[in-house]
């Protein structure tokens, strides 16, 4: 598994403790790259798994310092709790998706390409700066609409 050893490459050189808590964590966003979980739900499926082990509070603290390294991205949806999803990138550069999240069911999918990237390098031509944005499409998903 190539980006556990990324991970583990990251935190040596961070002088950070490989543990079990943080290969467990990281292994579930790995399994799940294309999807936010919450910690709890990160928490659920190490849960479930028979070779991962992690409390509910090191789920906390190892998805914490992996923003901080840059390992994992932080997402805010209206009405819910963070999600994360790994994001093994160089700080300067950040990794950037928007989503798709569903009203009832509250599951949490990528949309395509930004649209708003090239409004942003226009922008950034004439002068501005540190520009940000953040896109939430919600309604119901297919499975909800059934």
């Amino acid at each position: 598994m190539k980006e556990l050893e990324k991970f583990k490459e990251i935190l040596k050189f961070h002088r950070l403790r490989i543990t079990q808590s943080r290969l467990a964590v990281a292994s579930i966003l790995i399994q799940n790259r294309e999807t936010p979980f919450t910690p709890e739900e990160i928490f659920d499926c190490i849960q479930r798994s028979d070779d991962l082990y992690c409390d509910q509070v090191s789920v906390y603290r190892t998805l914490s310092i992996f923003e901080d390294l840059g390992l994992v991205s932080k997402f805010l949806f209206h009405g819910q709790a963070a999600r994360y999803m790994i994001s093994i990138s160089n700080k300067n550069t950040p990794y950037h998706k928007h989503y798709f999240k569903c009203d009832q069911c509250h599951w949490v999918e990528p949309l395509g390409d930004c649209i708003l990237l090239k409004t942003e390098k226009r922008l950034e031509k004439k002068g501005y700066r540190n520009l940000h944005h953040h896109i939430e499409v919600t309604g119901l998903c297919p499975r909800c609409t059934t």
